[in-house]
């Protein structure tokens, strides 16, 4: 997950825990970028798509490459480009129920691919 305000983050991170996802936080581009070099098994990410007022296209480039699924968490839909286009919009705020739902659906919709 990459969400710059801490408060949204905690949310998203306990809604994911609660079904016993595990999740792994980043604040920052250059924290996200990092942690991705450091694993490779990710099923799902749950993206801001503005971290730190920066577009997170290069995030959305590393899930698109992998053919990995990922949610664009986002207040700025409509200025969404590139590569981040192909996630999944949710607009902020969303019910959790609705992200976990979403979340599931992608992947169960991947797994079924593979």
């Amino acid at each position: 997950m990459v969400e710059d305000e801490p408060i949204v983050a905690v949310d998203i991170a306990e809604t994911l825990k609660a079904v016993d996802a595990r999740v792994i936080c980043a604040l920052t581009l250059e924290e996200a970028l990092f942690r991705l070099d450091e694993r490779h098994d990710y099923a799902l990410a749950v993206l801001d798509y503005l971290i730190d007022g920066r577009p997170c296209d290069p995030v959305c480039d590393w899930f698109v490459k992998r053919r990995i699924p990922f949610i664009l968490y986002s207040g700025v839909l409509d200025e969404i480009k590139g590569s981040c286009r192909l996630g999944l919009h949710l607009a902020k705020p969303v019910n959790p129920d609705e992200l976990l739902r979403a979340a599931e659906d992608l992947v169960r919709i991947t797994a079924a691919r593979k």
